[in-house]
């Protein structure tokens, strides 16, 4: 069953953002091919072994943009990187396998040049999508994409509580004590930063709740 018809909760965020991506391409004639593209997403998103990188994230995600998409200099390029950004999402992926952020990328890349936009914007989506893999950025845009995705870990404690046990289930198949390894790596890496957010934006709106989540998530580890 496609996502957009099993999750009525997140319809009018999704509907809404990919009618406005149209919009802002041009894309207004290509409704058929658009509209399966926009299925496509949505099932991928709704894949069985996604607990967290699914649709519910790619909500959050759309809706923080809705907050903050003033402050991007490409609004539209840095929107429809947000719908691809997830797009492929494997958690047993082989070391000679390209990695879920380049294959993310390149359908972007894909399906962009089908439209016929230019190949300056399809650069600058793969750019963006890129920059999610090891959340790090060299433009403001890209630093606003990244704060985007890492908006979780500055969210109210009850949701972060949630995702973690979303990033537990998508790695239910790790056992428990490498499991708690490896995610305490991940956490402390975050928390070690100097800053977690780069813009200034979300520095002053999440930042401080971020670090609150995180330290309270390593004591927990620790126990």
């Amino acid at each position: 069953m496609p996502i957009s018809t099993a999750t009525p909760l997140y319809n009018d965020v999704l509907k809404n953002s990919w009618q406005r991506i149209c919009q802002q391409f041009g894309l207004q004639s290509q409704q058929a091919f658009t509209a399966q593209v926009y299925e496509e997403l949505l099932n991928c998103y709704g894949q069985s072994h996604r607990a967290y990188h699914g649709v519910q994230h790619l909500a959050e995600c759309i809706t923080v943009f809705e907050k903050v998409s003033h402050l991007a200099m490409q609004p539209a390029p840095l929107e429809i990187a947000l719908w691809f950004h997830d797009a492929i999402y494997q958690t047993r992926q082989k070391p000679d396998e390209p990695n879920n952020e380049q294959r993310s990328a390149e359908w972007a890349s894909q399906f962009l040049h089908r439209c016929g936009v230019n190949s300056v914007t399809i650069e600058q989506v793969a750019q963006f999508i890129m920059a999610t893999q090891h959340h790090q950025a060299s433009n403001a845009d890209e630093q606003l994409m990244v704060d985007i995705d890492l908006a979780i870990l500055g969210s109210p404690p009850e949701r972060f509580a949630q995702y973690q046990q979303q990033i537990r289930a998508e790695y239910d198949f790790v056992p428990p004590a490498l499991f708690a390894l490896k995610r305490r790596e991940v956490l402390d890496r975050f928390y070690q930063r100097s800053r977690i957010y780069q813009t200034d934006y979300f520095y002053g709106h999440y930042e401080q709740q971020a670090r609150q989540n995180l330290q309270a998530a390593l004591i927990a580890e620790e126990s």
